[in-house]
């Protein structure tokens, strides 16, 4: 390979990989959108993006895009569909220009003002721009240029359309001096000169076709970017020449659809069908910059246009492809992506090797071993046998490669793989070294096996060696193993950690056999004290080595649903690095404090593979399933981390949209269900904020989840509501909250009114009861003196037919009644079956001769009660009785008294007596 060529490749691969957040860019696909047909995109004053498309608008918040259409029976809408232009003016109002007319959007109302145009004219609206003084300025296709006025009347502009072609406006821009430049389709330039009523006009024609847009790159020039080339325009000698700039790798048949200038310096070109290009700060070349995400090659891709927005993310618009956000701010966290630079793998890293010099070697699962130079560039791509999982480079600079089975020796100049030795198991997943040039392997399911290569000698340590004088290894499915600073290996296991004394392979030098037994740990690294630090399925622990005691840590609470994959100790400050399933996390061991980094810092992922990690010259390494994460622990720790304020992006009451501008909101009772959303609008880190809440400064803040932007209230009650909200990411909050003052009025019922109306009812039926009362006792007075006389009348009647008895002048006969005689018959049949715990309603229907119906009109007559609660509470008399007489026990009473178990006959008899049968045995003693 020629020095050239080599020379070209390590340019691409440098911008390959410098445009790494190619691979952290996020495509917003067409299929969010209103259309997939992109006009044109602008992000306005408060952060929210707006997408223009040839079939509605759209506004994106973060989270979702909300889409707007025009209706023909609703003034408040877009003219149309088309959407042809989008500006935010100084006072950050959004105008969108459509292909018939002019619309302002509202925040408060979430619609649209329309303006009116001029002898009734719904032209296209093309482009605008703003004076200096504040007036807004709208070019038309094939109607002039025209301004609004602080009143919201459209004037036309005729002292500036004085040919035919003027009607015609493409762009227009006001440059720093405040001069207007305009041009149309036939690649006419015009500056307009204004000074108070007089009009200077100065006209260029431009050889690259016509303006897409203008740039004011510095106080002495201005870039004007046009469809095959960029001119500029001296502030100094008032002329427009060729800007300079090598514009080769743009090709002669592709034209520009717009450019933009980052806070950087940078200029990014949108091209039609040949991707992306940048033109440097400082630099004269327009250089292509490849990219691809999967599910979009920009390559390729018809872009229509560009922005940079206040975040400095790249905002690229992909005709019938979507949108996409790169992000090229430099972020202490470095993704060393396989995909971005076309290697496709099927698995994730397993293991990571230091190389020679600054190069990092990793072992992709059936995938091969991987070289990566010190700027995450892929160097080099090996084939390796079947199954490959670890590469280890020892202390003496040998390495080490293993499968499910073998222990290789590996040539990492020519990539020569040599079979040294071959173990049963279900596979050599972890690896180390002591000093005597020993490797110790963890073999899964089959214990320890440790290796000398010089004497070839082989030993195994497995959990079946109880019998062992030195102790045992706790459990034979090895997780993780590390050498500490003492020469002990310590061993992670599914079932405990062990931890062993090479010379006599001792395992109880300390006094216990196994820490955390029963317990599944997952890695293992030493702090800078000398303790040990174990990741497990319950959080993290501390092995303390001066009091030979484990315990969890206080901020482990924050790692009990995690897997603490591996972890590593930075050399320079002492904190414990982790790397779980959910972000990185560092640990300072002795404030016992974690700090959580998830996606907001040049993270690209958020899961990270088992066991794969080094640290070397510095710099920490990070397995993940596409690539290595890589970063400098100081340069994480000096990184600045802010999180701004909430802001309610939406809010509904039962279903009624309300004004997310207000901060107190005044609803009636039937308005009590609430929905608000909320945005940092960071288009950079949206899934990985979550919203926390609190109520009327409550202590606990209560969390939404992360990727979560809605909270929903169900019918809350009458009264006041404060509700803060506040932004989290991993441990860190947002300094400031939003505050929203919720009133929900009372019912009518619960009113003044309400009231005044419930005193007069009160009043009006205690007038009522009165007389009632009065009447009652009336009545009741009367009753007394009938029941007065009825006695009189039996008194007079015993005294006469007694005298006729004992003259013999009748025969007394005695009849029982019929309802003595039912009852006689009732009291028989039930006491008859008193104990049979079967007898029912139905029995005793057949047994006294009467129908169900009958029989419980009867009862009810007689008793007041129903004929089962009848029957029940002659069986509890009758067991109350039982437990009086003290001849049998409790249980014998419950079954003598036709209960099928103790337990129900104690809860009816509680319920009957108020006591249980055992209290009430023993008030009765």
């Amino acid at each position: 390979m020629t020095r050239h060529v080599r020379f070209l490749l390590s340019v691409y691969l440098w911008i390959s990989v410098t445009l790494a957040a190619a691979d952290t860019g996020v495509l917003y696909p067409s299929n969010r959108l209103s259309s997939g047909l992109i006009t044109c995109i602008c992000q306005d004053a408060r952060g929210y993006l707006w997408v223009g498309t040839e079939y509605g608008l759209n506004k994106f918040d973060g989270y979702r895009f909300t889409t707007y259409f025009h209706s023909r029976t609703d003034s408040a809408t877009i003219t149309d569909n088309e959407i042809a232009s989008l500006f935010v003016d100084s006072k950050g109002q959004l105008w969108v220009g459509c292909s018939r007319g002019l619309v302002r959007y509202d925040y408060a109302r979430d619609c649209f003002t329309r303006f009116h145009f001029p002898d009734h004219h719904t032209p296209r609206v093309n482009t605008m721009a703003e004076t200096r003084n504040g007036k807004l300025l709208i070019g038309t296709a094939g109607y002039g240029l025209y301004s609004v006025n602080p009143d919201g009347h459209i004037d036309y502009e005729s002292r500036f359309n004085h040919q035919r072609t003027d009607h015609f406006y493409y762009r227009i821009h006001t440059d720093r001096e405040g001069h207007l430049w305009a041009s149309n389709h036939k690649a006419d330039i015009t500056k307009f000169t204004l000074a108070g009523k007089e009009l200077a006009l100065q006209t260029f024609q431009s050889a690259y076709g016509s303006p897409v847009c203008y740039i004011d790159l510095s106080p002495q020039q201005m870039l004007i970017v046009c469809m095959h080339g960029i001119l500029a325009y001296d502030y100094r000698t008032h002329t427009v020449d060729d800007a300079g700039f090598d514009l080769t790798a743009l090709g002669s048949n592709t034209s520009i659809n717009g450019a933009c200038q980052t806070d950087e310096g940078d200029i990014y070109v949108a091209t039609q069908g040949e991707g992306l290009m940048r033109i440097a700060k400082g630099s004269r070349q327009l250089a292509r910059m490849p990219h691809s995400n999967g599910n979009i090659d920009l390559n390729n891709a018809q872009m229509v246009d560009l922005m940079a927005d206040k975040d400095h993310h790249l905002w690229v618009a992909c005709y019938n492809k979507g949108v996409i956000m790169l992000s090229h701010a430099k972020t202490p966290f470095t993704t060393w992506s396989l995909s971005a630079q076309q290697y496709v793998t099927g698995g994730g890293v397993s293991s990571i090797a230091a190389g020679n010099g600054d190069e990092t070697w990793c072992v992709v699962q059936n995938g091969g071993a991987f070289c990566f130079d010190g700027e995450g560039v892929v160097t080099a791509h090996r084939t390796l046998p079947p199954g490959a999982r670890m590469l280890y480079r020892s202390r003496k600079g040998q390495y080490w490669l293993t499968t499910e089975n073998v222990l290789y020796h590996y040539d990492l100049e020519t990539g020569r793989v040599t079979p040294e030795l071959t173990l049963s198991g279900r596979g050599l997943n972890c690896i180390c070294d002591d000093a005597e040039g020993r490797l110790y392997i963890g073999n899964f399911g089959m214990g320890l096996n440790v290796y000398h290569p010089v004497t070839h000698e082989c030993t195994s340590m497995s959990m079946t060696q109880t019998g062992r004088q030195g102790g045992y290894l706790c459990n034979d499915w090895i997780k993780a193993m590390t050498f500490d600073s003492r020469g002990l290996l310590w061993i992670c296991t599914t079932s405990g950690v062990s931890m062993m004394q090479p010379e006599g392979f001792i395992f109880n030098s300390r006094g216990w056999n196994v820490l955390l037994e029963g317990t599944q740990c997952y890695s293992v690294c030493e702090t800078a004290g000398g303790d040990m630090l174990f990741g497990t399925e319950n959080g993290l622990f501390r092995y303390d080595w001066q009091h030979n005691k484990v315990t969890k840590m206080a901020a482990g609470g924050q790692m009990d649903d995690k897997m603490i994959c591996a972890m590593v100790c930075d050399s320079i400050n002492h904190d414990v690095w982790m790397s779980t399933n959910h972000g990185i996390w560092q640990y300072n061991p002795d404030r016992d404090s974690l700090v959580c980094h998830l996606g907001d810092e040049g993270l690209t992922t958020r899961e990270f593979m088992l066991g794969a990690m080094l640290q070397r010259l510095g710099l920490i390494t990070f397995g993940t399933t596409n690539g290595l994460v890589a970063f400098r622990p100081a340069t994480v720790t000096a990184h600045v981390r802010r999180i701004r304020k909430p802001i309610l992006t939406h809010i509904s009451a039962s279903g009624r949209t309300l004004n997310p501008q207000e901060s107190h909101y005044v609803l009636p009772s039937t308005e009590n269900s609430l929905t608000m959303e909320f945005s940092l609008l960071d288009y950079n880190n949206a899934e990985n904020i979550s919203f926390q809440y609190r109520i009327n400064g409550s202590d606990k803040w209560v969390d939404n989840g992360e990727g979560m932007n809605q909270l929903t209230f169900h019918q809350l009650n009458y009264g006041e509501y404060l509700i803060e909200m506040r932004a989290a990411a991993g441990n860190l909050v947002s300094a400031e909250t939003t505050t929203l003052r919720i009133t929900i009025l009372a019912p009518w019922y619960l009113s003044t009114w309400a009231y005044v109306v419930y005193v007069l009812l009160i009043a009006t039926l205690g007038g009522l009861m009165a007389f009632s009362w009065n009447r009652y006792i009336v009545a009741k007075r009367m009753h007394l003196r009938i029941k007065d006389l009825k006695q009189n009348m039996r008194w007079l009647r015993s005294k006469f037919f007694g005298s006729l008895e004992e003259r013999g002048d009748i025969r007394q006969v005695k009849v029982k009644g019929n309802n003595d005689a039912l009852m006689e018959r009732i009291l028989k049949c039930v006491n008859e079956n008193l104990a049979n715990s079967d007898f029912n309603v139905e029995m005793l229907t057949r047994e006294v001769g009467i129908s169900r119906s009958h029989l419980h009109r009867k009862m009810k007559e007689m008793t007041g009660l129903s004929t089962a609660e009848f029957v029940r509470n002659l069986r509890l008399e009758q067991g109350a009785r039982l437990i009086r007489e003290k001849k049998i026990n409790i249980t014998q009473v419950a079954y003598a008294v036709g209960f099928n178990n103790q337990a129900h006959f104690s809860t009816v008899f509680k319920k009957y007596y108020g006591m249980t049968p055992t209290e009430y045995a023993e008030k009765k003693s």
